[in-house]
């Protein structure tokens, strides 16, 4: 099915320089999208309509997100900075990630990594499972603490007159 307004479906010609203005910067370190819109709008001529085609949003959209809506969602973001051809600097004000071409041509020139990324990811892992040992232990002490069951209720057994609440209310 085929709508009865055609679309340009290409992306608005951005000056270069309007991501270094000072009222695009503010906007873009607070995530105003509210503010963004129009100011492209302004100095590319792209109607609503055609900010929503080149950012994969309805019209409705972009005019209520004008209106004040916020948007908070990384994907809906990285749809809009994809959209707008948005620079790695406007991206990384925005909050976002630089375009994955420049990390892309970072992994390109060290392929194999490094001993210093070995170490990194080891030392990750290891932060992350010990944080979960010690979550896990202090889980168990403060179940342990406030139910008084047989140990065989935490295996699925129910002791005699066993409640799990009951050291929790006070049975």
């Amino acid at each position: 099915m085929t709508s009865r307004f055609a679309v340009p479906l290409d992306h608005p010609q951005v000056p270069e320089e309007l991501w270094s203005r000072e009222d695009m910067r503010a906007a873009l370190g607070v995530r105003d999208i509210g503010t963004v819109f129009p100011l492209l709008a302004r100095h590319t001529g792209a109607s609503q309509t055609r900010i929503g085609a080149a950012v994969g949003l309805e019209q409705g959209y972009v005019s209520r997100i004008i209106a004040g809506r916020k948007v908070s969602s990384i994907e809906v973001l990285e749809r809009i900075a994809d959209g707008c051809r948005m620079p790695d600097e406007a991206r990384m004000t925005l909050g976002l990630a630089p375009r994955r071409r420049r990390c892309a041509a970072d992994m390109a020139a060290h392929p194999r990594g490094g001993q210093s990324d070995a170490q990194a990811n080891r030392s990750w892992r290891e932060d992350v499972q010990a944080g979960r040992a010690a979550s896990y232990r202090q889980l168990s002490r403060d179940v342990a603490g406030r139910v008084s069951c047989t140990p065989g209720f935490f295996l699925g057994f129910v002791g005699d007159g066993c409640s799990l609440l009951g050291g929790v209310l006070g049975e």
